[in-house]
This record gives structure tokens, sequence and C-alpha cells, in this order.
């Protein structure tokens, strides 16, 4: 009996230590499972993970401007102070990703450092216009808000390409912001706007600037012009355009091929309209103004639907035309179907004045 029981415990013994080893091996493959995932997750392979006190850190960002040393625009350079800089560089030769300079979080990428000192912690990038930064620039002056129209507060960090290392330079100091638009251009061209309004007002009033071409009514003064109204009207509005376009963006490549045909077409227009108005022969008083809205309307018989159409033509698409420009920070495109219109109803116009008698605005 104690010959059984003896071989009966030795064989409970031998049970319970292979279920412990069992258990004992699952709990290693468990734990070498777990942390190869966390190396995965956390550090490229092969890679050894990094302490955090010996991640690069974000010291202070800096502009090259002088007057505003938190706040850099295009074509301006923009100087990081990082602790542990050469840290980053081996990292970036190591992984083969180029330091880059993140904004709101994105890389600019192929926006290489424009100067480096590592003796002194120092990254420099330049804003270039021509590069990566002229497309995050675009969309900050698209979806901005009334509160940021000039400048636009944003985190600036910088890191590899990859990312892999701009969580670890988190930014600890005030935002840095962009400057969107520059305030003393930006006053310059409304006051330069506004002058060159004024001066085109005073000179149209007192002269025959917007008046019909040819031979004056004795009493009074010559009627307004619809084609040279209209001429004048595009004339201001893509030259305000331009210059909107120009301080916000810094491009003066903004006017496309249709709007120069959309003023070729309006100066044609004028200039037909002074032909016909010069060599009319027909009989009668000379044309004398009333108002400005009936004389721009009406010809020998009064208000016309041709004159009608190609005002109320130009005014839609003038409003459209002002619509993309201040809400897309671009000109409109017309296409073909646009300009054909245009340039239909100019001729219907210049076709119906041939005829035109001198007439007597009704008293």
């Amino acid at each position: 009996m104690n010959v059984m029981a003896a071989s009966v415990h030795r064989k409970q013994s031998n049970i319970t230590g292979g279920a412990v080893m069992k258990i004992f091996l699952s709990m290693l493959l468990l734990i070498a499972s777990t942390c190869r995932l966390v190396s995965r997750d956390g550090v490229p392979d092969g890679a050894a993970p990094a302490r955090l006190d010996s991640l690069p850190k974000l010291l202070s960002i800096s502009s090259g401007n002088q007057t505003r040393p938190s706040a850099a625009g295009l074509d301006e350079v923009v100087t990081l102070r990082v602790e542990l800089l050469r840290a980053l560089l081996e990292r970036s030769a190591k992984e083969r990703s180029p330091v880059a300079l993140f904004i709101d979080g994105i890389p600019l990428r192929g926006a290489a450092p424009s100067a480096i000192i590592a003796e002194r912690g120092e990254l420099s990038f330049q804003l270039q216009s021509s590069g990566p930064a002229r497309a995050l620039w675009d969309n900050y002056l698209q979806t901005r808000g009334r509160d940021h129209f000039f400048t636009q507060d944003v985190s600036v960090t910088a890191g590899l390409e990859n990312g892999s290392l701009a969580a670890g330079m988190p930014t600890v100091l005030p935002n840095f912001s962009l400057v969107l638009i520059r305030r003393p251009i930006f006053f310059f061209c409304i006051a330069l706007a506004v002058f060159l309004f004024l001066l085109f007002h005073i000179v149209a009033f007192k002269s025959d600037l917007l008046r019909d071409a040819g031979t004056g009514p004795s009493a009074g003064r010559k009627p307004y012009s619809l084609s040279r109204t209209q001429m004048a009207l595009w004339f201001f509005i893509v030259i305000v355009s331009f210059l909107m376009l120009w301080v916000e963006t810094g491009r003066i490549d903004t006017m496309p091929v249709s709007v120069v045909v959309m003023l070729g077409i309006s100066a044609a227009t004028a200039l037909g309209g002074a032909a016909i108005d010069t060599n009319r022969t027909s009989g009668g008083a000379p044309e004398r103004s009333d108002n400005f809205i009936f004389d721009i309307l009406s010809d020998d018989h009064g208000v016309c639907i041709h004159r009608f159409q190609m005002a109320g033509w130009t005014i839609v698409l003038a409003v459209v035309f002002l619509y993309t420009v201040f809400t897309e920070m671009r000109m409109p495109e017309f296409d073909g179907s646009i300009l054909l219109l245009m340039g239909i109803s100019s001729g219907t116009y210049l076709g119906y004045k041939i005829p035109e008698r001198f007439r007597t605005a009704p008293v």
C-alpha cells in the first residue's frame, strides 16, 4: 500500500510540475508577443526605443523679422532652437528621412532646412512662396475666419518627414503666427484703389470720358455711353481684384487669359461705338443727356432690349467675378460660351447703334 501511495504521489507531482511549466512557457510567449507589438507601434524595426530624456526638444521659435519675431510671412525665415539637435540629425540619417518643418502638424515636404548650426542647436527654414509653403498659405487664406484676416495662429515644430519624431518635439511656447497679408501693403493698395476711383470720378464728371463721341448739343451735355461705362466698370473690377490678389498671395500671374479676352471685348465695343458716333450723318438735333440710367438703356426709340441685355449681363458677370475673387482668392475662368455670349451681346449693341438717329431725351 505504501508503494502504491508513493507511486500515485509521484504521478501527481509530475502532472502538477508539467502544468506549471506549461503555464510559465505560455506567459513567456505572451510577454514576448506584447513586447513585439509595442516595438512595432513605438519605434521602427531594428531601432532601440529612445528614452524620453534623449528625445529632441523644441526650445524657441523666431523669425528673421526683427519687428515681429513671433510671426513670419512668405519668403521669410523661421529659426528653431532644438535641444539635442544632433540626435535628430542622426535619426534622420539612420531612417533616411529628411528633417522637415511642421506647421499645425503638417510637414512641408521637400522644403529642406536653409541652415543647420548643430553647435547652437539651430534649424532655419525659408518659407518660399514657390515651394510647399505656398499651398499651405492658400489653404489658410481660403479657410480663415474674420478674426484671422491678416495673421493665422499655428503650432510650429520640426521633425522627420515620416513623422516619427514630430510628436517628440511639442510646441511648449506661445503660438507662432503666419502673416497671411502684410498690413502696410494692404492699406496702401486700398488707398491706391480709392484714389484711382475718386480721380476717375472727378475726371468723368468734368469731361466727356464716359459720354458718347461726336457733336454735342447746344444746351446740356452729351448722353452717357453704355460701351464706355462697361469698359470703365471692367477696368476697375480687374485692377482692384489684381491688387487684392497680389497683396494676399504675392503672385502676379493671377489673371487668366479669359479675363484678358473679356477686357478686349469691352474695349472693342467702346471703340466701335465711338467710331459710329463720330461718323453719324443722319439729320436731327444732337443728343442731350437726361440721366445716367436713361442714357445707357435707350436709343432714339426709348429704352430698348438690346441695351438692357448688354447692361444686365455685365452686372451679372461683374457680381460673379467679385464673388469668386473674395471667396476663392482667384479670378474666375470664363469659358468659351460666356465669352461668346459677351461678343454676341456687344455685336448686337453695335449693330443696333448704326441706324440710330439723333434723339432728344424726354423732358
